[in-house]
């Protein structure tokens, strides 16, 4: 599904920067250039890298391998 329509940023592109370690809004515009035009789409990008963030902290917590990725901490900077 289309993040940012403006720079056609889908969920997988915004997951695969976070894969590579993005943890911030502006780490993730810098990559991706969501939230760059209009901005409507800073909530949802931001939700979906606190999405990925939460399933990493689960793997880690219950011990299953980290094979797919690895995300530090999320800090949101707005």
């Amino acid at each position: 599904m289309y993040i940012c329509i403006c720079n056609a940023v889908n969920e997988n592109a915004i997951k695969a920067a976070a894969a590579d370690g993005v943890t911030t809004l502006r780490e993730l515009s810098l990559a991706t250039g969501v939230a760059t035009t209009c901005g409507k789409c800073a909530t949802e990008a931001v939700r979906i890298l606190e999405q990925v963030s939460a399933a990493t902290e689960t793997m880690a917590n219950s011990g299953a391998s980290r094979q797919r990725f690895s995300v530090p901490a999320l800090t949101v900077v707005a």
